[in-house]
């Protein structure tokens, strides 16, 4: 297994409020990425994938996503965090990706473009691009990926997605993932960083919320309902 990328932090002097003021900024640099896989968990607005997207930008990585070799025109929505990143790195490695869920068919238009590994993933759904992609990813290397990137895939999509992360840590990769998926962050061996408006937390997998309310949920769906839906 390998680790690339070993830690994160914001240099001095960096302007108060957004993105800032986030809780995944506030929590560097005690947040290490010294294990093959760190996960990013928690809820919408705590800064997750701000913050992946900023340590891709400060990689030299394109902000829509893709290989660092990739350049394709922004939308302008990216935050300034990256000019205030600084990364430390035990070596840096030849092959790095950046897979941002929101931009991801613009990425793959891009490599319709340009041809290669990466082309005609743009001809099937959201979730069978992303498997794919992530099939012809090389394993050794760092692989950025930002949000929720398990939004177009299924259950059983999710656990194939996992698999897969799982053979790309064995092959060499070291993986940053920001997601609301309560399966990806059970991959074993990984580290999980469960973010809130206090800060952040490492965590087990087992006790983060996104897995203690499906818990909760599948345990007594109607009695959840029930609460959920006001009645009594």
């Amino acid at each position: 297994m390998s680790v690339f990328l070993r830690r994160v932090r914001v240099e001095a002097g960096a302007p108060a409020g957004w993105p800032y003021d986030l809780p995944a900024v506030r929590g560097l640099p005690s947040l290490r990425f010294d294990a093959p896989v760190t996960f990013l968990v928690g809820e919408n607005g705590v800064g997750k994938s701000t913050l992946v997207e900023a340590i891709a930008l400060a990689a030299g990585l394109n902000a829509h996503g893709g290989s660092r070799n990739l350049r394709t025109a922004g939308h302008d929505t990216e935050s300034p965090l990256h000019e205030r990143l600084r990364l430390s790195w035990a070596t840096r490695p030849s092959r790095d990706f950046f897979l941002r869920a929101e931009t991801f068919l613009d990425t793959l238009a891009a490599y319709d473009g340009a041809g290669g590994r990466y082309a005609g993933l743009t001809r099937v759904s959201h979730g069978e691009s992303v498997s794919a992609l992530l099939a012809r990813l090389h394993g050794r290397g760092l692989l950025l990926l930002a949000d929720e990137p398990e939004a177009g895939l299924s259950a059983t999509g999710q656990l194939a997605v996992l698999r897969r992360l799982h053979q790309l840590v064995a092959e060499g990769a070291q993986l940053v993932v920001a997601t609301h998926s309560p399966v990806l962050p059970a991959l074993p061996g990984a580290r999980v960083y469960e973010l809130h408006d206090e800060g952040a937390d490492e965590i087990a997998w087992g006790d983060t919320d996104s897995v203690a309310v499906l818990r909760s949920f599948l345990g007594a769906p109607e009695r959840y309902l029930a609460r959920l839906l006001g009645e009594t």
